[in-house]
Formats: C-alpha cells, structure tokens, sequence
C-alpha cells in the first residue's frame, strides 16, 4: 500500500477520525484528507510526526515496510483524550493553568492513594499560626508555631514547613482556608509558587521576575522592589488525608 493507504489504516485501527487526526496534527481536514487520498505527497516534517504519534517508522508510512493493519492497536488517544486535548488548547492562559494546576494536584493525590504509605510513617513540621496572604498581606511579625504529624511522602517529605493560606487572590488554584507545604528556599524559577515578604508583610504568589502574580484576575500585580524576597517555595496544597490527627 501507499502513504495514503496506510495513513487511513492506522488511523483506523487507533479509533481516530479525519477530523480529530487534522486537529492533533494541526492542519485542515482537507489537507489530510488530499494525503489519504494521494493527491497531495507528504512533506519530511509530517513524516516526523506521523512518525512519533502512531510509533511506526518512516519507511513504513511511506509503503516500504509493511506494518499489520488487520491486527487493531491500542489508540494512542482515546476518544475523550482526543475531546480533551482539543478543550485545553481552546482555553486562554489563565485556564490553561488552572488545568495544569488541577491536574498536578488529582495526580498528586492517586500517586499517594497507590502508595499507602505505613501508617507508622509519620513526620512534623512546623505550622506557622500567622497565616501567608493571598489577597491584602499579612504582617509577618509572629513566628510562633506548633507541630502537625502528617504521613511521609513525597510531597510531604519535600517540605519544611506548612503555612494556612488568608484571601482569594490564588483561587480557584489556591483557596482561602487551604494549607501549604511550603520548603525554606530564598528564590525560586519564575512561573513557580512561592512564599514572599514585600514591604514587611508575607504573600503567596506566582514569582514573574519583575511582579508577583494572582491567579485571580481581582487582583492586580505586585512589582518586585529591592526588600521583596522569597522564603520558600509552595510544593502543593496539603490533603486532608495526609495529616495523621486532625488540629
């Protein structure tokens, strides 16, 4: 067979349609459509990635491999992956992020589940009782704390300390109430969550180099002066079902 043979095969035995197939190779469907039929010869680029996406070699595409079409594969994306795929990338940057964000988190969270650490496991780390802004700082004048027992992970085992977050300015990612495992570091790569005192009072916020940003649009920017500095950087919001006993 063919490229445009063998291009239709594949696709086929993945459970992929034309439409959804131009829309992971971001091209018109009548485009691909010009390929399957032999109207049109493939450049080396989408050879490439072609290539990648269903695992099959160059040669192969092209008709001089033979591959066997009549045994269906597993698709590489699912019907609903394919669906998601095409949202997501519909989605304007601050949705993007929140996706991202949700996504580390549930990920975060089965990876515990299928872990089950011993119950014997357990850590403390400092709890703060000042809580870190996320709206209208909060002065960092009181460096009091207990001691919270929550299971080692990874996520846990990372940090130094957890600290209650008070305001909206990071929701939906980061609500009011939610607790932080936070570890004590003086910068952290821009795009990342970090813990920040500016003009004496402790912030959480999305580090951009020269401003701190809220993932809620309410709130406006905070430029970055000489006294701003970093003190941690937030590795995830802490699970209920990671604390031992509840405070």
């Amino acid at each position: 067979m063919g490229f445009g043979e063998n291009l239709v095969s594949l696709r086929e035995s993945r459970g992929i349609s034309r439409k959804e197939l131009s829309e992971l190779l971001k091209i018109p469907y009548t485009t691909l459509r010009n390929y399957e039929t032999n109207q049109r010869e493939p450049g080396h680029k989408l050879l490439i990635q072609l290539s990648k996406l269903f695992n099959i070699s160059i040669d192969a595409l092209i008709g001089n491999e033979t591959h066997r079409s009549s045994e269906r594969q597993e698709p590489i994306f699912s019907k609903d992956e394919v669906l998601h795929i095409k949202k997501y990338r519909a989605l304007d940057s601050h949705g993007k992020k929140v996706v991202d964000f949700v996504l580390s988190e549930e990920y975060a969270r089965s990876q515990q589940q299928t872990q089950s650490a011993p119950s014997h496991s357990i850590i403390y780390l400092p709890y703060p009782l000042q809580a870190t802004s996320a709206g209208p700082g909060d002065f960092a004048d009181d460096e009091s704390a207990e001691q919270i027992p929550v299971i080692r992970n990874a996520w846990t085992s990372k940090a130094d300390y957890i600290i209650r977050v008070h305001g909206n300015s990071m929701e939906p990612e980061i609500r009011d109430g939610d607790r932080l495992l936070v570890r004590s570091q003086p910068a952290v790569d821009p795009g990342e969550i970090g813990i920040f005192i500016h003009r004496g009072e402790r912030f959480v916020k999305v580090y951009r180099e020269t401003f701190l940003e809220s993932y809620n649009p309410n709130y406006e920017d905070i430029p970055v002066e000489e006294d701003t500095r970093c003190i941690g950087k937030v590795i995830c919001v802490l699970a209920p079902e990671w604390i031992e006993s509840k405070q």
